[in-house]
């Protein structure tokens, strides 16, 4: 059955692609009066309440797909079509807590043991019945892929995963992980089925749509999975949509401006003056949320490099006005960071701390390190338009204490790469980092001493000693302390520089309703999106 699927796929995509693609929409009687709004839970509904109208196709404007395999989301597009189409073990609320999702409940034994109670009421698109044999040949894989992939870093500490029965699996971990749940949320962990050996062109998850079409460089079609499990309040079947339509561009200009046409009814990511566009624009709707995404300007820390003394690193923190460059990048839609990825959603994980803003004392700190004449160098910075407002307003400040950045503009495939252009071969760079389930993510991708994407090989005694403690405790209180422990070091003498935290938006057909908006865009799923009647 998964090889005719395949067949037809294929024969519909190369249909489409003698043609222009069709952009679904809703129905032409689909109409509102009532102005949306959002509630405390960030999902969009309209001021009456209506019920949800079934059927209606929903199009979205978004960037082209990267890589079809989940393991290897490389684009926003192809982030957004893995949340429509597959799902996970555990799932992230917007709100930034884990729920239950393809598992019921799990348990934690001994120091490395996890045990998994999974639904047994759901079906892959293809009719097949999901069950625990196709989450030991999901892990199974993501475990064999990281052991030679940093990006994947956290799935090989799996050791071993075992289906007990049907509705039971059961993971035994080399390391103590007490936030192996978050992992399980995360965006790799989508669930496979155990018979698709290529899920670069098997299309075949749980989700509540399904791939039915795609066409490179034009679009793709999903439809609705009608056996999909879940169920609204009132016992309805979702999804409500029949199906999505995604249309491909490259640039968010002519991203925005199908929104704008009424081309599109979706369209993610906006910047603070496409926002402004959206809300001038009659018929359309701009949803918010706060989020953990943000950007982080990071400086080469290891002997030899200006980054080496920790009184340069603490002149740059020192010298950044965060207000400016939220007014420059992007206003009204970002709130001021304090050198660590801890945002918004980490609440509970983070202290209240307001960094200061003393260039004076920068001046200072950079004369006791032996630059009185100030410093010069390199600011590397993807070809992105507000990774590029966000490098020339801080370039700007800097150069009041005498630190005097040229900034390089580098196209995003050379800029990710490990070549001369890379971000990694650079003395300053800037980056862009997207919502993490759990900020140990980041701690081990990107902060850590041998984190795989660290770059500034910067090293701190007891920063080490905390990051193992952390690594290993249990204790929720304990661990509490110890990531309070973690932000402290990192905004005193961290080698990064986070100047804000970015609100999400969103650009809404002003029918849409029941949009619950993911702290990173593109893992909002449609599943309860319906047109208000």
């Amino acid at each position: 059955m998964r090889h005719s699927l395949h067949r037809l796929l294929v024969f519909v995509a190369l249909v489409l692609s003698l043609g222009p693609l069709a952009l679904g929409c809703a129905s032409e009687t689909a109409t509102s009066t009532t102005a949306p709004s959002q509630d405390g839970n960030n999902t969009v509904t309209t001021a009456s309440g209506a019920a949800p109208v079934p059927g209606a196709v929903l199009a979205v404007a978004i960037e082209p797909f990267k890589d079809l395999d989940p393991a290897w989301l490389a684009s926003t597009g192809d982030v957004f079509l893995a949340r429509q189409v597959y799902e996970r073990l555990v799932e992230q609320e917007a709100s930034g807590g884990l729920v239950p999702g393809l598992a019921l409940s799990w348990e934690h034994s001994g120091a490395t043991a996890w045990t998994f109670e999974l639904r047994s009421d759901v079906l892959f698109h293809d009719g097949e019945e999901f069950d625990a044999n196709d989450v030991v040949h999901t892990f199974e894989r993501l475990r064999d892929l990281a052991k030679s992939a940093p990006a994947l870093s956290g799935f090989d500490n799996i050791e071993s995963v075992t289906a007990l029965d049907p509705a039971q699996v059961k993971f035994v971990l080399l390391h103590p992980d007490p936030e192996f749940p978050a992992l399980l949320a995360s965006d790799p962990a989508a669930v496979l089925s155990e018979k698709v050996s290529d899920p670069v062109h098997e299309w075949v998850g749980t989700g509540p749509f399904a791939l039915w079409s795609y066409v490179p460089a034009q679009g793709a079609v999903l439809k609705r999975h009608v056996d999909y499990w879940r169920r609204d309040a009132a016992g309805r079947r979702l999804p409500y949509l029949d199906g999505v339509d995604l249309v491909f561009s490259r640039d968010s200009g002519t991203r925005l401006g199908e929104l704008l046409s009424g081309r599109v009814g979706f369209v993610g990511g906006l910047t603070a003056k496409e926002v402004t566009q959206v809300r001038a624009s009659p018929g359309l709707f701009a949803a918010e949320r706060p989020s953990n995404d943000h950007f982080a300007i990071h400086v080469q820390s290891d002997a030899g490099h200006l980054g080496a003394d920790v009184r340069v690193r603490q002149a740059l923190k020192l010298a950044t006005d965060r207000e400016a460059l939220i007014r420059a990048a992007r206003p009204g839609l970002a709130v001021p960071g304090a050198d660590t990825p801890f945002g918004p959603l980490y609440d509970d994980m983070r202290s209240d701390v307001d960094p200061p803003f003393d260039p004076a004392a920068a001046t200072g700190l950079l004369v006791e390190a032996g630059f009185p004449s100030g410093l010069s160098g390199e600011l590397l910075v993807e070809d992105e338009p507000e990774a590029l407002l966000v490098a020339e307003e801080w370039t700007r400040q800097m150069a009041e204490i005498g630190v005097l950045l040229e900034v390089k503009s580098v196209a995003s495939g050379p800029y990710q790469s490990d070549g001369d252009a890379s971000w990694l071969s650079a003395e300053f760079w800037v980056t862009r980092w997207s919502t993490e389930v759990s900020p140990r993510a980041y701690l081990r991708s990107v902060y850590s001493p041998v984190a795989p994407m660290s770059g500034t090989w910067w090293d701190d005694e007891e920063f080490r000693t905390v990051l193992a403690d952390l690594a290993v405790e249990g204790d929720e209180a304990r661990r509490r302390e110890l990531y309070l422990a973690v932000e402290r070091i990192l905004r005193e003498r961290g080698p990064v520089v986070v100047p804000f935290f970015m609100t999400t938006a969103v650009g809404l057909d002003r029918r849409v309703q029941g949009l619950e908006l993911a702290p990173y865009w593109p893992r909002t799923t449609l599943r309860a999106v319906s047109f208000a009647s």
